[in-house]
């Protein structure tokens, strides 16, 4: 059986990225509330260490899938 190799690479690495994150969070005791702040809009982003940490997970898991030999579908 052939795998469709062609797929949303940006939305996979992030997703597996937040997962990952929230998954180490948990590990340790915390909260999945605890990776968000709310911005001076009132709207929930990433801390400033949680953006940090997620942007080197989501580079490491594109470039392994791109290894892998999975393409970008947009």
């Amino acid at each position: 059986m052939k795998i469709n190799k062609e797929i949303n690479l940006v939305e996979l690495a992030s997703e597996i990225s937040h997962l990952m994150l929230a998954n180490i969070t948990i590990q340790n005791g915390g909260f999945i509330e605890d990776l968000f702040i709310e911005n001076e809009d009132e709207i929930f982003i990433y801390a400033e260490k949680t953006q940090d940490l997620f942007n080197e997970y989501y580079d490491e898991i594109y470039k392994f899938l791109e290894q892998k030999g999975f393409k970008h579908k947009q």
